[in-house]
Protein backbone atom coordinates (compact mmCIF):
# COMPACT_ATOMS: atom_id res chain seq x y z
CA UNK A 1 0.00 0.00 0.00
CA UNK A 2 3.02 2.29 0.57
CA UNK A 3 4.31 1.65 -2.13
CA UNK A 4 1.27 2.63 -4.40
CA UNK A 5 0.83 5.96 -2.26
CA UNK A 6 4.31 6.66 -3.15
CA UNK A 7 3.41 5.60 -6.62
CA UNK A 8 0.60 8.33 -6.82
CA UNK A 9 2.98 11.21 -4.96
CA UNK A 10 5.43 11.11 -7.27
CA UNK A 11 3.36 10.61 -10.27
CA UNK A 12 2.02 14.10 -9.10
CA UNK A 13 5.19 15.41 -8.97
CA UNK A 14 6.02 14.66 -12.22
CA UNK A 15 3.00 16.03 -13.55
CA UNK A 16 3.24 19.35 -11.55
CA UNK A 17 6.73 19.68 -12.77
CA UNK A 18 5.55 19.10 -16.52
CA UNK A 19 2.47 21.47 -16.06
CA UNK A 20 3.71 25.26 -15.86
CA UNK A 21 2.54 28.30 -17.51
CA UNK A 22 3.64 27.23 -20.85
CA UNK A 23 1.72 23.85 -20.49
CA UNK A 24 -1.29 24.95 -18.16
CA UNK A 25 -2.27 28.10 -20.27
CA UNK A 26 -2.00 26.70 -23.70
CA UNK A 27 1.08 28.81 -24.76
CA UNK A 28 3.53 25.59 -25.22
CA UNK A 29 0.63 23.64 -26.93
CA UNK A 30 0.08 26.65 -29.86
CA UNK A 31 4.05 26.38 -30.04
CA UNK A 32 4.43 22.80 -30.67
CA UNK A 33 1.58 21.10 -31.42
CA UNK A 34 -1.63 24.05 -32.76
CA UNK A 35 -2.63 23.39 -36.61
CA UNK A 36 -1.04 19.41 -36.55
CA UNK A 37 -3.45 16.41 -35.74
CA UNK A 38 -4.79 16.08 -32.13
CA UNK A 39 -4.61 12.01 -32.82
CA UNK A 40 -1.21 11.65 -33.88
CA UNK A 41 0.35 14.15 -31.30
CA UNK A 42 -0.48 12.16 -28.49
CA UNK A 43 0.61 9.18 -29.44
CA UNK A 44 3.91 10.04 -30.56
CA UNK A 45 3.92 12.09 -27.61
CA UNK A 46 2.89 9.71 -25.00
CA UNK A 47 5.71 7.44 -26.19
CA UNK A 48 8.10 9.99 -25.68
CA UNK A 49 7.10 10.76 -22.50
CA UNK A 50 6.89 7.48 -21.02
CA UNK A 51 10.64 5.95 -22.19
CA UNK A 52 12.54 8.96 -21.38
CA UNK A 53 10.45 9.04 -17.56
CA UNK A 54 11.31 5.70 -17.69
CA UNK A 55 14.64 5.86 -18.56
CA UNK A 56 15.87 8.15 -15.75
CA UNK A 57 13.67 6.52 -12.93
CA UNK A 58 14.91 3.05 -13.93
CA UNK A 59 18.41 3.51 -15.42
CA UNK A 60 21.08 1.76 -13.30
CA UNK A 61 24.37 1.83 -15.51
CA UNK A 62 26.68 3.59 -13.32
CA UNK A 63 28.45 5.28 -16.51
CA UNK A 64 25.55 7.08 -17.86
CA UNK A 65 24.16 7.89 -14.47
CA UNK A 66 27.06 9.48 -13.58
CA UNK A 67 27.21 11.28 -16.75
CA UNK A 68 23.74 12.09 -16.12
CA UNK A 69 24.76 14.01 -12.69
CA UNK A 70 27.44 16.01 -14.47
CA UNK A 71 25.41 17.50 -16.64
CA UNK A 72 22.50 18.10 -14.50
CA UNK A 73 24.66 21.10 -13.78
CA UNK A 74 24.60 22.58 -17.05
CA UNK A 75 20.33 22.22 -17.00
CA UNK A 76 20.47 23.57 -14.18
CA UNK A 77 21.20 26.87 -15.82
CA UNK A 78 17.95 26.20 -18.12
CA UNK A 79 16.24 25.75 -14.79
CA UNK A 80 16.79 29.58 -14.47
CA UNK A 81 15.35 30.45 -17.89
CA UNK A 82 12.24 27.40 -16.21
CA UNK A 83 12.04 29.59 -13.36
CA UNK A 84 12.00 32.92 -14.77
CA UNK A 85 8.91 32.13 -17.63
CA UNK A 86 6.81 30.76 -14.87
CA UNK A 87 7.57 34.39 -12.91
CA UNK A 88 6.88 36.08 -16.22
CA UNK A 89 3.62 34.49 -16.82
CA UNK A 90 2.84 35.31 -13.35
CA UNK A 91 2.67 39.06 -14.02
CA UNK A 92 1.11 38.42 -17.34
CA UNK A 93 -1.69 36.90 -15.25
CA UNK A 94 -1.71 39.90 -13.00
CA UNK A 95 -2.05 42.26 -15.27
CA UNK A 96 -4.94 40.42 -16.96
CA UNK A 97 -6.93 39.80 -13.37
CA UNK A 98 -6.52 42.66 -11.42
CA UNK A 99 -5.29 45.40 -14.03
CA UNK A 100 -1.71 45.12 -11.95
CA UNK A 101 1.19 46.67 -14.49
CA UNK A 102 3.95 44.00 -15.48
CA UNK A 103 6.61 46.58 -14.19
CA UNK A 104 5.08 46.04 -10.66
CA UNK A 105 5.89 42.68 -9.67
CA UNK A 106 3.72 42.45 -6.66
CA UNK A 107 2.78 38.55 -7.08
CA UNK A 108 5.93 37.24 -8.70
CA UNK A 109 7.78 38.05 -6.00
CA UNK A 110 5.00 36.85 -3.53
CA UNK A 111 4.87 33.60 -5.33
CA UNK A 112 8.74 33.40 -5.79
CA UNK A 113 8.89 33.38 -1.83
CA UNK A 114 6.16 31.07 -1.58
CA UNK A 115 7.67 28.13 -3.45
CA UNK A 116 11.01 29.09 -2.14
CA UNK A 117 9.68 28.46 1.61
CA UNK A 118 8.32 25.18 0.56
CA UNK A 119 11.44 23.51 -1.25
CA UNK A 120 13.45 24.67 1.93
CA UNK A 121 10.97 22.34 4.04
CA UNK A 122 11.99 19.43 2.24
CA UNK A 123 11.25 16.79 -0.28
CA UNK A 124 8.43 15.09 2.07
CA UNK A 125 6.63 17.88 2.29
CA UNK A 126 6.82 19.00 -1.40
CA UNK A 127 5.81 15.22 -2.46
CA UNK A 128 2.66 16.20 0.18
CA UNK A 129 1.63 19.26 -1.13
CA UNK A 130 1.41 18.01 -4.78
CA UNK A 131 -0.14 15.57 -4.00
CA UNK A 132 -3.29 17.71 -2.87
CA UNK A 133 -2.72 20.37 -5.67
CA UNK A 134 -2.23 18.51 -8.90
CA UNK A 135 -5.30 16.36 -8.75
CA UNK A 136 -7.83 19.78 -7.96
CA UNK A 137 -5.68 20.95 -10.93
CA UNK A 138 -6.34 18.34 -13.40
CA UNK A 139 -10.09 17.96 -12.37
CA UNK A 140 -10.63 21.76 -13.23
CA UNK A 141 -8.98 21.54 -16.08
CA UNK A 142 -10.68 18.71 -17.76
CA UNK A 143 -14.15 20.39 -16.18
CA UNK A 144 -13.51 23.45 -17.67
CA UNK A 145 -12.47 22.30 -20.91
CA UNK A 146 -15.79 20.08 -21.29
CA UNK A 147 -17.82 24.06 -21.42
CA UNK A 148 -15.15 25.59 -23.80
CA UNK A 149 -16.49 25.45 -27.29
CA UNK A 150 -14.22 22.87 -29.42
CA UNK A 151 -12.81 23.91 -32.69
CA UNK A 152 -12.46 21.86 -35.94
CA UNK A 153 -8.63 20.90 -36.73
CA UNK A 154 -8.81 20.68 -40.62
CA UNK A 155 -4.95 19.02 -40.63
CA UNK A 156 -5.03 15.21 -40.79
CA UNK A 157 -1.43 14.25 -42.14
CA UNK A 158 1.50 13.28 -40.45
CA UNK A 159 4.53 15.25 -41.58
CA UNK A 160 8.48 15.08 -40.65
CA UNK A 161 7.90 18.23 -39.15
CA UNK A 162 4.95 17.53 -36.51
CA UNK A 163 7.07 14.38 -35.79
CA UNK A 164 9.68 16.68 -34.87
CA UNK A 165 8.01 19.15 -32.81
CA UNK A 166 6.31 15.84 -30.63
CA UNK A 167 9.59 14.47 -29.92
CA UNK A 168 11.26 17.69 -29.49
CA UNK A 169 8.55 18.75 -26.64
CA UNK A 170 8.76 15.44 -24.74
CA UNK A 171 12.31 15.84 -24.43
CA UNK A 172 12.53 19.26 -23.89
CA UNK A 173 10.10 19.26 -21.09
CA UNK A 174 11.58 15.46 -19.49
CA UNK A 175 15.30 17.26 -20.00
CA UNK A 176 14.51 20.26 -17.82
CA UNK A 177 12.49 18.50 -14.84
CA UNK A 178 15.42 15.68 -15.14
CA UNK A 179 17.91 17.44 -11.73
CA UNK A 180 14.41 16.65 -10.10
CA UNK A 181 13.89 13.33 -11.40
CA UNK A 182 17.08 12.23 -10.44
CA UNK A 183 16.46 13.73 -7.28
CA UNK A 184 13.09 11.56 -6.69
CA UNK A 185 15.41 8.37 -8.08
CA UNK A 186 17.92 9.01 -4.98
CA UNK A 187 15.50 10.18 -1.82
CA UNK A 188 12.38 7.92 -2.93
CA UNK A 189 12.88 3.90 -3.44
CA UNK A 190 9.80 2.49 -2.88
CA UNK A 191 7.59 3.35 -5.85
CA UNK A 192 7.32 1.64 -9.30
CA UNK A 193 8.77 3.92 -11.94
CA UNK A 194 6.92 2.02 -14.77
CA UNK A 195 3.53 3.25 -13.19
CA UNK A 196 5.04 6.80 -12.31
CA UNK A 197 6.04 6.71 -16.29
CA UNK A 198 2.59 5.58 -17.33
CA UNK A 199 0.69 7.52 -15.21
CA UNK A 200 2.07 10.90 -15.39
CA UNK A 201 2.59 10.24 -19.49
CA UNK A 202 -1.04 9.80 -19.89
CA UNK A 203 -2.90 12.73 -18.02
CA UNK A 204 0.29 14.79 -19.30
CA UNK A 205 -1.20 13.85 -23.32
CA UNK A 206 -4.78 13.55 -21.85
CA UNK A 207 -4.23 16.82 -21.59
CA UNK A 208 -2.94 18.47 -24.97
CA UNK A 209 -5.24 16.50 -26.44
CA UNK A 210 -8.22 18.23 -24.72
CA UNK A 211 -6.54 21.69 -25.68
CA UNK A 212 -6.50 21.16 -28.99
CA UNK A 213 -9.81 20.52 -29.18
CA UNK A 214 -10.69 24.52 -28.46
CA UNK A 215 -7.45 26.52 -29.48
CA UNK A 216 -7.85 28.62 -31.87
CA UNK A 217 -6.47 30.89 -34.37
CA UNK A 218 -7.15 33.82 -32.05
CA UNK A 219 -5.03 32.46 -29.37
CA UNK A 220 -1.76 32.05 -31.37
CA UNK A 221 0.14 35.89 -30.50
CA UNK A 222 -1.65 36.16 -26.90
CA UNK A 223 0.54 35.06 -23.75
CA UNK A 224 -2.30 33.21 -22.26
CA UNK A 225 -5.13 31.37 -24.92
CA UNK A 226 -6.33 29.29 -21.96
CA UNK A 227 -7.53 33.10 -20.11
CA UNK A 228 -8.45 34.25 -23.91
CA UNK A 229 -10.78 31.28 -24.45
CA UNK A 230 -12.70 31.73 -21.14
CA UNK A 231 -13.18 35.16 -21.40
CA UNK A 232 -17.06 35.32 -22.28
CA UNK A 233 -17.64 32.96 -18.77
CA UNK A 234 -16.59 35.03 -15.66
CA UNK A 235 -16.70 32.37 -13.72
CA UNK A 236 -14.65 30.05 -15.68
CA UNK A 237 -12.28 33.08 -16.03
CA UNK A 238 -11.35 32.87 -12.71
CA UNK A 239 -11.44 29.31 -11.93
CA UNK A 240 -8.78 28.72 -14.92
CA UNK A 241 -6.72 31.58 -13.56
CA UNK A 242 -6.69 29.27 -10.52
CA UNK A 243 -5.77 26.83 -12.15
CA UNK A 244 -2.75 28.53 -13.79
CA UNK A 245 -1.34 29.69 -10.66
CA UNK A 246 -1.44 25.72 -9.08
CA UNK A 247 0.35 24.98 -12.76
CA UNK A 248 3.00 27.82 -11.85
CA UNK A 249 3.50 27.11 -8.55
CA UNK A 250 4.31 22.87 -9.13
CA UNK A 251 6.79 23.71 -11.90
CA UNK A 252 8.72 26.68 -9.66
CA UNK A 253 9.07 24.14 -7.08
CA UNK A 254 9.98 21.27 -9.59
CA UNK A 255 12.86 23.60 -10.84
CA UNK A 256 13.81 25.02 -7.11
CA UNK A 257 14.15 21.93 -5.39
CA UNK A 258 17.73 20.76 -7.29
CA UNK A 259 19.44 24.02 -5.79
CA UNK A 260 18.75 23.29 -2.61
CA UNK A 261 21.41 20.46 -2.13
CA UNK A 262 23.97 23.00 -4.12
CA UNK A 263 25.30 24.43 -1.14
CA UNK A 264 26.73 22.28 1.96
CA UNK A 265 25.77 22.46 5.82
CA UNK A 266 22.12 22.60 5.08
CA UNK A 267 22.91 26.18 3.63
CA UNK A 268 20.30 27.46 0.84
CA UNK A 269 22.30 30.40 0.06
CA UNK A 270 22.04 28.87 -3.61
CA UNK A 271 18.27 28.36 -3.72
CA UNK A 272 18.13 32.07 -2.97
CA UNK A 273 20.57 33.46 -5.53
CA UNK A 274 19.31 31.37 -8.34
CA UNK A 275 15.56 32.74 -7.50
CA UNK A 276 17.02 36.58 -7.67
CA UNK A 277 18.54 35.62 -10.94
CA UNK A 278 15.78 33.93 -12.15
CA UNK A 279 13.64 37.02 -11.38
CA UNK A 280 15.86 39.34 -12.59
CA UNK A 281 15.68 37.28 -16.47
CA UNK A 282 12.28 36.96 -15.64
CA UNK A 283 11.45 40.67 -17.12
CA UNK A 284 12.29 39.67 -20.45
CA UNK A 285 8.51 38.54 -20.67
CA UNK A 286 6.85 35.08 -20.59
CA UNK A 287 5.72 35.33 -24.30
CA UNK A 288 9.46 35.97 -25.48
CA UNK A 289 11.49 33.10 -23.36
CA UNK A 290 8.52 30.63 -24.53
CA UNK A 291 8.32 31.06 -28.07
CA UNK A 292 11.98 32.31 -28.66
CA UNK A 293 13.80 30.33 -26.44
CA UNK A 294 12.45 26.75 -25.65
CA UNK A 295 12.27 25.68 -29.86
CA UNK A 296 16.34 26.21 -29.36
CA UNK A 297 16.36 24.44 -26.71
CA UNK A 298 13.93 21.35 -27.35
CA UNK A 299 17.05 20.69 -30.20
CA UNK A 300 19.68 20.49 -27.96
CA UNK A 301 17.62 18.25 -25.64
CA UNK A 302 17.10 15.47 -28.46
CA UNK A 303 20.81 15.64 -29.03
CA UNK A 304 21.19 14.94 -25.35
CA UNK A 305 19.01 12.15 -25.27
CA UNK A 306 20.22 10.04 -28.29
CA UNK A 307 23.63 10.04 -26.60
CA UNK A 308 22.38 9.09 -23.60
CA UNK A 309 20.40 6.10 -24.92
CA UNK A 310 22.95 5.25 -27.55
CA UNK A 311 25.50 4.75 -24.54
CA UNK A 312 22.94 3.11 -21.98
CA UNK A 313 22.48 0.44 -24.92
CA UNK A 314 26.18 0.13 -25.90
CA UNK A 315 26.71 -0.78 -22.11
CA UNK A 316 23.99 -2.63 -22.19
CA UNK A 317 24.72 -4.80 -25.10
CA UNK A 318 28.55 -5.01 -23.75
CA UNK A 319 27.57 -6.42 -20.88
CA UNK A 320 25.43 -9.35 -22.17
CA UNK A 321 28.22 -9.79 -24.79
CA UNK A 322 30.65 -10.40 -21.42
CA UNK A 323 28.58 -12.66 -19.82
CA UNK A 324 27.69 -14.90 -22.65
CA UNK A 325 31.89 -15.40 -23.30
CA UNK A 326 32.28 -15.78 -20.36
CA UNK A 327 34.17 -19.58 -19.98
CA UNK A 328 31.38 -21.28 -18.07
CA UNK A 329 33.26 -22.83 -14.76
CA UNK A 330 33.34 -27.30 -14.21
CA UNK A 331 31.34 -27.81 -11.23
CA UNK A 332 31.71 -31.64 -11.78
CA UNK A 333 28.49 -32.47 -10.85
CA UNK A 334 27.93 -36.11 -11.41
CA UNK A 335 24.95 -37.92 -13.54
CA UNK A 336 23.08 -40.23 -11.78
CA UNK A 337 22.64 -43.62 -13.33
Amino acid sequence: MNRLFNTLKISCLVIGGVIGAGFISGREIMTFFYGYNKYFSSIILFIVLFLLIYLLLRLKNLFALDLIKKSNVLILLFNLLIMASMLAATDSLAEGLFGTPKNIPIFSIGLLILSTLCCMSGFSRLSNVSAVIVPILIIIFFSAIIVIPTVENTKSILTGVHLYSCVSYGALNIFLIQPFLIKIKEERKDYSPFWVAFLSSIVLVLAIFAFLGVLSEDCISCDIPLILLAKSNKYLYYLLSLIIFIGIFTTLTAVQYPFCSLTKNGSFLALIIVSVIAFAISRVGFYTIVDKVYPAMSLLSIIYYLFIIAISLFFSLKGQRSHTLRRQEDIKLRYLP
